[in-house]
């Protein structure tokens, strides 16, 4: 097991293709519907998971190295040219890279971080007013979903968002608008302490490190969380709805259209919460609509589940290497390449010249065993008609 640019990138290639078989499974109802919601958030969750792990397991025989003499070789290569040295330290397309590859990261993850900081001291310092009827119908949500633990969330009413959103994790804050009747409250709250109850917000900052690790990859970078958000948001749906009546699905359904009109009348711009509704992608709304409605969407199988551990296993079975041609073996001996169509014997009176793709590696009394399948010429003459 370890770590290479190689087993980096095919560990870049396994996410891409991880994330379109995702993109298949989710935005298609009918195979959504089939493979089920659990099964989908788990596979996110080894998607994330493959981004921290860019290893190759030759080891246990799981990965494959697939060779390439023309397009990786002559990367190597390049990667591999001095440009200049300082001192004794050469400097090369390689290192170059590397710094741009580091730097792109921290300045990805400060930029995340710095908006999670700033947004977190903002809502401290917001100042709101809970009424008893808002804090009991939070507290009755909280206990039945948390029978054991203790409350330390914190409610502010805020229009900020234009939507319910829960922020933060060890003491989260659910920012609430001030648009809601008695019997929407239960709805918003769970909701929101679902996403905290599957840790969703641990989650996305799990996936923030690894978009920033390969955010050179454009597909990563601009599907990873749309996905995902989508994924927590219909897993949250059907964990919430799945013991539900139609009754009380239409007054849910009611509560998430009160939401996106609000929303959308308030046009605010949204950071990086999780919401009960999400007014930025129509389709995604209507997908969640749907499911909701129907309620015919799996929660799990064995044949799902048997099928994401396989893709995950799979996503280790391939690296992408140079070849590489040693000139000379540890020894310090000449190392020779051939192959059998340029290979072959000269008679030398009693003895035989041994020549490998074309070049005179030194004669013998004997013919080789290994090379006992190669043609015997009497002279360089014999060699050149042959070929005509």
């Amino acid at each position: 097991m370890e770590i290479s640019f190689s087993s980096f990138f095919a560990c870049s290639i396994s996410l891409t293709l991880l994330i379109g078989i995702l993109y298949l499974l989710l935005f298609h109802n009918h195979i959504l519907s089939r493979f089920g919601i659990v099964c989908i958030y788990v596979f996110a969750l080894f998607i994330i998971l493959r981004g921290y792990l860019p290893l190759d397991f030759h080891s246990i025989h799981l990965t494959k190295s697939f060779y390439s003499d023309g397009l990786l070789l002559d990367l190597q290569y390049m990667f591999n040219t001095t440009l200049f040295s300082i001192k004794t330290f050469a400097i090369t397309p390689k290192v170059i890279f590397t710094i741009i590859w580091i730097s792109g990261t921290f300045f990805y993850l400060f930029k995340r971080i710095t908006g999670y900081l700033f947004y977190h001291n903002y809502l401290n310092h917001i100042k709101s007013t809970v009424s008893v009827e808002i804090q009991t119908a939070f507290d009755e949500t909280y206990y039945s979903i948390f029978p054991h633990g203790k409350n330390r969330c914190r409610i502010i009413i805020s229009d900020n968002l234009g939507t319910p959103a829960i922020f933060g994790l060890r003491n989260p804050i659910i920012i609430l608008p001030d648009i809601y009747a008695k019997e929407d409250l239960k709805y918003v709250f769970k909701h929101e302490l679902l996403h905290l109850k599957h840790k969703d917000f641990i989650i996305k900052f799990m996936a923030d490190i690894v978009t920033a690790l390969y955010w050179w990859n454009p597909l990563l970078l601009h599907f990873l969380f749309p996905l995902l958000n989508q994924t927590q948001e219909l897993f949250v749906d059907y964990s919430l709805t799945q013991n539900l009546s139609q009754q009380d699905r239409t007054e849910y359904l009611e509560c998430i259209s009160k939401s996106l009109k609000h929303l959308n009348h308030r046009q605010k711009n949204r950071m990086n919460v999780y919401a009960l509704a999400d007014g930025h992608s129509r389709s995604r709304m209507i997908q969640r609509l749907n499911c909701i409605i129907h309620g015919n969407v799996k929660g799990s199988s064995i044949f799902s589940l048997s099928f994401i551990a396989v893709l995950f296993i799979l996503s280790f079975s391939f690296v992408l290497e140079p070849v590489y041609f040693p000139e000379y073996d540890e020894n310090g001996d000449k190392v020779y390449y051939y192959d059998e169509n340029n290979s072959y014997y000269i008679k030398n009176g009693h003895e035989f010249d041994l020549y490998l793709g074309g070049e005179f590696v030194y004669t013998t009394s004997s013919i080789v065993d290994e090379f006992k399948n190669f043609p015997i010429y009497e002279s360089e003459d014999n060699i050149k008609q042959h070929e005509k």
